[in-house]
């Protein structure tokens, strides 16, 4: 996460974020290869007064069959993991060449890199206000998304079938909250702004 105030960009990376990959265990509606589910954890960062924490996020790849290249080697690991293996054994055993390897893992980082940038689309349903440290907590919220990438069709949601949360945490103080401080006063956040709303604030 990136923010730009005057002449100065802070940066904050993720924390570490474990990641699972498994068979879908609904697989209405699958056709020749089963339905790809990868979860992640919440993803949590704080800095300078501002923190922000989501929900857990599943990414539902359900159409690549008919996608050259990449969707046969989807349809392979998929096959893979249903017939029992585990992710370990697939990556360093023989199922799929190094090179095939290399483009299977770009392919999921790409689409891992446009599940997180859909939540800019994350919309604020709810701000209450406080007195003390803390500012506000922002709530917004990102209804199930349909993501499509080189081809594959997917799904992003909560893991339960319900929208992707996003809670935002403001402490005075700190030179981004009290960038959102402002905000707030100003009305330039309000229920139904982004959370890209939010990022651009930081970045005027």
């Amino acid at each position: 996460m990136k923010a730009k105030i005057g002449n100065r960009t802070v940066t904050a990376d993720f924390d570490d974020i474990k990641l699972s990959v498994d068979v879908a265990e609904d697989q209405t509606g699958a056709g020749d290869c089963p339905i790809l589910e990868i979860e992640l954890d919440p993803i949590s960062v704080d800095l300078l007064g501002l923190s922000l924490e989501t929900s857990r996020i599943c990414v539902r790849i359900s159409n690549y069959d008919d996608v050259e290249d990449i969707g046969d080697l989807l349809c392979d690991f998929a096959d893979e993991l249903e017939g029992g293996a585990t992710l370990e054994e697939i990556l360093e055993g023989n199922a799929l060449s190094e090179d095939e390897l290399d483009q299977l893992t770009s392919s999921l980082s790409d689409l891992l890199e446009e599940a997180h940038a859909a939540l800019a689309d994350a919309t604020v349903v709810d701000i209450e206000t406080k007195k003390g440290r803390t500012a506000a907590e922002i709530s917004l919220e990102l209804e199930p998304t349909e993501l499509n990438l080189l081809g594959i069709q997917a799904e992003i949601d909560d893991c339960e079938d319900g929208p992707v949360t996003v809670d935002v945490s403001v402490k005075r103080g700190g030179r981004l909250g009290n960038v959102i401080s402002r905000a707030l006063r100003n009305g330039d956040i309000e229920e139904g702004s982004t959370l890209e709303d939010i990022l651009d604030e930081l970045n005027d």
